[in-house]
């Protein structure tokens, strides 16, 4: 009996840690990195394109998070240097701040994560029309090589206007369903708007599905 109660105990504590764990790396924001402008040629053709990162030669970034495309101004809140800024993060010590007025941006996480159903949930504050994708990538028919593009998913597009306050989203898709994916990785994108991000989680979902 009493090693049926461990077991049980354990199994419980496995389930926990599981539904609990944050598979999407750095969605808190909270893990930096610096990267000089003038020596990364990816980020200095978005700056050229319309990326504004400041001034400074050297840009703060989240770590496992990159621009892709469009134009935004760009800052990383981080309350170790403002700590007069707490409205604008929700938890933890750091989130993010993107104006993209008339015009749309997109940044993507590196993290590779295989098809299957994901509970998915992230706060925003903000006025704009935003979106959460998932970008299938699977094995070239031509060539046979893996890493092709296949497919863009916007699983989560709407019109937010949170008034000044943070609203959490949460939900359980279907992610990476695109025949032939063999990975997807995660887009945040928008338009027409200003944003403060944080605490994007993606968590494996354990409950039943109808």
């Amino acid at each position: 009996m009493k090693n049926f109660l461990l077991l049980t105990a354990m199994l419980w504590s496995a389930f926990a840690c599981a539904e609990g764990e944050n598979l999407l790396y750095n969605g808190d924001f909270e893990k930096k990195v610096s990267i000089a402008k003038a020596l990364d040629k990816n980020l200095l053709q978005h700056i050229r394109a319309g990326w504004n990162m400041g001034r400074a030669p050297v840009v703060i970034l989240p770590e496992s998070w990159r621009p892709c495309g469009g134009a935004a101004e760009f800052e990383l809140i981080d309350l170790e240097e403002e700590p007069e800024r707490s409205a604008f993060v929700p938890s933890g010590k750091c989130s993010i701040h993107l104006k993209f007025n008339k015009k749309f941006f997109n940044m993507l996480n590196t993290r590779h994560f295989t098809p299957g159903k994901y509970e998915v949930s992230f706060r925003y504050n903000g006025k704009a029309r935003i979106a959460f994708s998932d970008i299938c990538y699977g094995v070239d028919p031509v060539t046979g090589k893996p890493g092709k593009h296949l497919k863009s998913n916007r699983f989560f597009h709407e019109t937010v206007d949170t008034q000044g306050k943070w609203v959490t989203h949460k939900k359980v898709y279907e992610l990476g369903a695109f025949p032939g994916t063999s990975y997807f990785i995660f887009y945040i994108g928008g338009i027409n708007g200003e944003l403060y991000l944080d605490d994007i989680r993606v968590n494996v979902n354990l409950k039943k599905v109808e």
